[in-house]
């Protein structure tokens, strides 16, 4: 046992996981407006559209960084 104790990994530090925000008003904008951008990908962040494109790089800098990031939904509208 004491083997096992200073052979095991240490534990994990606990870390606070960001969560995304605002991602009930993304689904509404989402249900409600997607069909406008056929074909395209789109960015949407708190119900709000960040941008849309026919290419994904073209978006990426809308992204941001860190819970932006997290809090935004990219997607191919088809």
């Amino acid at each position: 046992q004491a083997a096992a104790a200073v052979l095991d990994p240490p534990p994990l530090p606990k870390q606070a996981i960001p969560r995304a925000r605002g991602l009930a008003e993304t689904r509404k904008w989402i249900a409600e407006h997607a069909s406008e951008y056929r074909g395209q990908w789109i960015a949407v962040r708190e119900g709000k559209l960040l941008g849309a494109s026919k290419s994904l790089a073209a978006l990426k800098p809308l992204i941001g960084e860190g819970i932006d990031a997290i809090s935004t939904l990219v997607t191919k509208v088809l």
